[in-house]
């Protein structure tokens, strides 16, 4: 089956999947439609709406989407309810009906999304394009390990202790050594993600002692701050660093995010589009957080628990 092919079936699949979903395509960066499927029940009068609609919906994204990096929101208009969910390098639309709930309808948005983002950014061929019923599964929980690295002072602690506690210290203290926290993430109603996550200590002198903490981990959160240059020109030594002890990155299961961190400060030195090039260029998505107001740090995390649920209970 080629990849266009499959991409229509997994979007037939999910338009299939509820009656409260009329369309949905896959648009690029430049919002250009990769893929769609409507409802077939829906009158010639309809479908033109939708059309023009997702016309819309695809400035909105050349728009805002070559902005931000990264892109995800609601939006209810005369049409219905708008999904936005960032899938990789381009986004799944998702239009609903009016009354529908977001709530029963995102679960499957995200599963569709990164089953998407594997087929066309990873080009794999062996990715199931069949949905799960979610409220037939068993109560499941998975445990990963996570790791965040990155040099000192970027915010690595800031970010685990918003995430865990929903706390931030402006009282900067560099971790010595390795911080390990937990933290249980509902992903869906019955499948929870709990996370052990490694805080590594950035500076040179620990090197020699943090690669043990590598081996085992499922997930990596590479992290630099977005006012300071060189934090950002650091990360490909620190991928270096890792693979040097776990291998090619590129060639095994584990989940890599690139972080732009602080971004609520106002000096900011990193360009958005180079460091999302750089994301690009090592198979990495790339988020910008904020973990002192806590601007999209559940959402970082949450991205990582759903491409490991994906890859171990629904593919």
């Amino acid at each position: 089956m080629s990849t266009p092919e499959k991409i229509a079936e997994l979007l037939q699949n999910y338009v299939s999947h509820s009656k409260e979903i009329m369309a949905t395509a896959i648009i690029d960066a430049q919002g250009l439609v990769i893929g769609s499927k409507m409802d077939e029940s829906m009158d010639d009068e309809v479908v033109g709406a939708v059309s023009a609609s997702f016309g819309t919906a695809s400035e909105r994204i050349k728009r805002e989407f070559s902005v931000t990096g990264h892109y995800g929101a609601q939006i209810e208009t005369e049409q219905g309810l708008f999904l936005f969910t960032q899938c990789g390098k381009n986004v799944l639309v998702t239009l609903a009906s009016e009354d529908a709930e977001s709530s029963e309808i995102l679960p499957y948005s995200y599963i569709v999304a990164e089953k998407a983002a594997q087929i066309l950014d990873l080009e794999k061929r062996d990715i199931s394009v069949e949905l799960p019923d979610l409220e037939k599964l068993e109560p499941t929980r998975f445990t990963f390990k996570l790791i965040m690295i990155g040099d000192g002072s970027v915010g690595k602690t800031s970010l685990v202790r918003q995430f865990v506690e929903h706390k931030f210290d402006s009282d900067y203290i560099s971790t010595i050594g390795v911080n390990i926290m937990t933290k249980s993430y509902n992903l869906f109603e019955n499948v929870e993600i709990k996370f052990s996550i490694f805080d590594v200590a950035g500076q040179k002198y620990f090197r020699k002692v943090r690669k043990n903490y590598y081996r085992g981990t499922q997930a990596i959160l590479f992290v630099f701050d977005v006012s300071r240059q060189e934090t950002f020109n650091n990360i490909i030594n620190w991928v270096k660093d890792v693979e040097s002890e776990l291998g090619d990155l590129k060639g095994q299961k584990i989940k890599c995010l690139l972080i732009g961190n602080k971004i609520d400060l106002p000096d900011r030195q990193v360009k958005m589009m180079d460091a999302k090039k750089f994301g690009d260029s090592l198979g990495f998505n790339f988020m910008l957080t904020s973990a002192k107001d806590g601007t999209n740090v559940n959402k970082a995390f949450g991205r990582i628990a759903t491409k490991l649920a994906v890859d171990n209970l629904l593919v």
